[in-house]
């Protein structure tokens, strides 16, 4: 299979089953993850199929966007900030975009995710099922070329 997204795919059951059990001691989660996507890293209970590869892929693009929106922050701050930033503040920023698990855009996801959980108080499976980056990636998933009509950030849309 063609893979819609530059990303790492690993299959780890055992890692998926952590962090289900973490999510529910924590009062997090309800549902057993089935996937789970860190930045161009994404981890799956068994070998995806094409459904799985396009809504991961999905996730994979709203990553890219973020970083670069990140990067292009950092450089900004690096030389229109009004106080001095050092070059390795900078680099510290970028190399910080592109990490796996740690960026921007898993934080903003787990912005969104808590908002709809702790103050809208959505159960958990509902939280997750109203993310925006969920909804969107449930949209464009089915779709065999849904990569080409994707505007980008379409689930701010």
């Amino acid at each position: 299979m063609k893979k819609s997204a530059p990303y790492i795919s690993i299959v780890s059951p055992e890692f998926l089953d952590l962090m289900s059990y973490l999510g529910r001691k924590l009062g997090l989660l309800e549902i057993t993850i089935g996937g789970m996507t860190l930045g161009w890293l994404v981890i799956s209970r068994e070998p995806m199929d094409d459904w799985t590869e396009r809504h991961e892929s999905v996730h994979v693009l709203q990553f890219l966007e973020l970083s670069v929106l990140t990067s292009l922050a950092a450089i900004a701050a690096f030389f229109w900030a009004p106080v001095e930033i050092s070059a390795w503040m900078m680099v510290t920023a970028l190399v910080w975009a592109w990490m796996p698990g740690i960026n921007p855009g898993l934080m903003i996801y787990g912005l969104i995710w808590s908002w709809h959980r702790i103050i809208l108080r959505k159960p958990g499976e509902i939280a997750y099922k109203d993310h925006p980056m969920e909804t969107e990636a449930r949209i464009y998933g089915p779709g065999k070329h849904h990569l080409r009509h994707r505007p980008l950030f379409g689930w701010l849309i």
